[in-house]
């Protein structure tokens, strides 16, 4: 079988130039999308690479910056609470942030209204008594 065909090629110079023709082409274009693909994937690597090496940069400007005296003192202030000696720690409170909060000083309020007003009935009931 194989050799009937050989014998066709043989004889028919025009089918097998374009054989010959239709396979070096799909060869050629074979190689330019295998080239255009690799040219992607190298794109794809590079900014993968310059963004890597921009995370480097600023895990290396972090890592400076932790190994100054400011910065552990603001990390020791704002993570840790912790203040300086003769410092005087103030908390700020902001309405509405925190509900449980909120009811405490709601509370608080309420207990110290009642203490004045149990403050001034005393004083009132003093001055009362001594009139008496």
């Amino acid at each position: 079988m194989a050799k009937k065909i050989l014998l066709w090629f043989a004889g028919n110079k025009t089918y097998t130039y374009l054989i010959i023709a239709f396979v070096v082409g799909f060869a050629f274009l074979m190689n330019v999308l295998f080239t255009i693909q690799l040219k992607f994937e190298n794109s794809e690597l590079k900014n993968d690479i310059s963004e890597l090496d921009n995370r480097i940069k600023g895990a290396k400007q972090e890592l400076q910056q932790a190994k100054t005296d400011a910065y552990i003192e603001k990390q020791a202030t704002q993570r840790l609470g912790m203040v300086k000696s003769g410092d005087t720690p103030v908390k700020i409170y902001v309405s509405g942030q925190d509900n449980e909060l909120d009811n405490k000083v709601e509370e608080k309020v309420k207990q110290d209204k009642v203490r004045i007003y149990l403050k001034d009935w005393y004083d009132q009931m003093k001055i009362w008594v001594e009139k008496k």
